[in-house]
């Protein structure tokens, strides 16, 4: 048995008819959790569109024109006391216990202004430090910054360097591996593109996950995405117990 969870910066949800081809599409791939940023999606439409996905639907509102993280669950999935926490208006956190075993799903959205992104970053870290290392942790969504220059950036600008360093700070106080770059290790490819000229590309969309969510991790890939400029991102993870090999990859920024 295992989890699939899909993440998927959607580039807005405000038309009816985007939201049921995304809804289908997600329904279609079986996935049993979906963490959907800039959605924006208000609280006006929590119900409404809960209705439309018929599940479960968490959910950090932003405005009609940013922001709004949705986290969906596939309807049927077994998860019990779930808590839901909202850190500031980028994190949207579900904790819950499913088959025995304690899970904490971060969405994250983060900023595209550089003088935000230090904050963010001391922000989702303190975020992450509040669970015990015995949960398994995943931490998906739009980070909008890199990991690597030489890696994640496939064309246009170099990141901030303090800021890329930062952020891979933040992933060795919390614990945190790259679970797409732990399996595919100096592989290049982007989640997100520009349409316009010149053409720039890199990977911005990530799943983050603690040691003890990696030992069960079947799978990692940047999944195909309807009607948006950005790629999604999948994991898998065993929910019963496996074994592990004796290493694994492993880049230091």
């Amino acid at each position: 048995m295992s989890i699939k969870l899909y993440s998927l910066n959607c580039n807005r949800l405000r038309s009816k008819t985007k939201r049921k081809s995304l809804f289908m599409f997600l329904k279609k791939n079986k996935y049993d959790i979906i963490c959907l940023q800039e959605s924006h999606i208000t609280e006006a439409d929590i119900d409404t569109w809960a209705n439309e996905w018929r599940g479960p639907l968490f959910s950090l509102p932003g405005s009609v024109h940013s922001k709004g993280q949705i986290i969906l669950l596939r309807n049927n999935f077994e998860a019990t006391n779930i808590t839901m926490e909202r850190t500031g208006d980028r994190i949207l956190t579900l904790s819950f216990r499913h088959k025995d075993k304690e899970y904490v799903v971060f969405n994250v959205y983060g900023p595209n202004n550089e003088k935000e992104k230090q904050d963010f970053l001391h922000i989702f870290e303190e975020a992450v430090c509040k669970y015990p290392e015995d949960s398994n942790i995943v931490a998906a969504g739009d980070y909008n910054i890199v990991l690597s220059n030489k890696l994640d950036v496939i064309s246009g600008k170099a990141h901030d360097v303090n800021t890329v360093k930062h952020f891979n700070a933040v992933l060795c106080s919390t614990g945190l591996y790259d679970a797409w770059r732990m399996l595919q290790g100096s592989r290049k490819e982007f989640s997100w593109s520009s349409s316009y000229s010149p053409w720039i590309a890199r990977r911005l969309d990530y799943i983050l996950v603690n040691s003890l969510a990696f030992d069960n991790v079947l799978s990692c890939d940047i999944a195909p995405a309807p009607c948006s400029d950005h790629q999604g991102v999948e994991i898998e993870l065993q929910t019963d117990t496996i074994t592990r090999g004796p290493s694994y990859w492993k880049f230091n920024q």
